[in-house]
């Protein structure tokens, strides 16, 4: 799905989303996605784990959304892949 979509960090504000209902100056596709997730009966996050961490992407879309609180009251899931493999 995120190939589908251009999805920047926060960068350049002074915290909009936290006074101002889906305020944002950062133009790109993410309020796209906040909507799905708004019509979402639930939400399933699968992320992949590199290197101990989440992909850049992903956190971009977390920190995007945290003033606008999409998922109050909604069933979230979430699955981390890790290899694990030992070499």
């Amino acid at each position: 799905m995120t190939v589908d979509y251009e999805i920047s960090p926060c960068n350049r504000c002074n915290y909009e989303c936290f006074h101002e209902e889906e305020s944002c100056p950062v133009k790109d596709d993410v309020p796209i996605i906040w909507e799905k997730m708004r019509e979402a009966d639930g939400i399933v996050f699968v992320i992949p784990e590199y290197y101990g961490l989440p992909p850049a992407i992903f956190k971009a879309i977390i920190e995007r959304a945290q003033g606008i609180l999409i998922w109050r009251n909604k069933p979230i899931i979430a699955i981390v892949m890790a290899n694990g493999e030992e070499k």
